[in-house]
């Protein structure tokens, strides 16, 4: 994951349409420390950890099928629209587990059950598959 330089956590905060007050508190540090990294005065002592809480506020908004971090978000009031809960981690390379899923809930089945080892991605699965089968029902899914 690397660095993550002020001019990026700047674009990721503006992205959001946060102000600095609005992600300290979704990251849970000071504003004195915000700022501080803003303005390149502090380097970040674990910008993965930032990282991380960055794409779990990002990843809900561009949660809408799509399985990767295409572009920023544009309208963060799609985050408050939210439903399910946010996934432990990115869903990938599941597209076709995915539409198989989607077809069977559709077509055949009221209920399925998602087996298998621990850390193989069911979660981020069954929240994708509910989340897209959602709009198809007028109660949700």
């Amino acid at each position: 994951m690397g660095s993550l330089t002020p001019a990026e956590l700047i674009a990721c905060r503006q992205a959001l349409g946060l102000t600095q007050t609005a992600l300290v508190r979704r990251l849970d540090v000071s504003s004195n420390t915000l700022a501080r990294w803003e303005r390149g005065e502090v380097s970040i002592g674990n910008p993965a950890l930032v990282r991380l809480g960055l794409d779990r506020l990002i990843y809900p908004v561009l949660l809408d099928g799509a399985t990767q971090h295409t572009q920023w978000p544009t309208d963060p009031s799609l985050q408050s629209r939210r439903t399910f809960p946010l996934p432990p981690t990115r869903l990938v390379g599941r597209e076709r587990d995915q539409e198989v899923l989607d077809d069977l809930l559709r077509r055949e089945l009221r209920f399925l059950t998602l087996t298998g080892p621990g850390g193989v991605g069911k979660t981020p699965l069954a929240i994708s598959v509910a989340e897209k089968l959602q709009q198809s029902f007028e109660h949700g899914a």
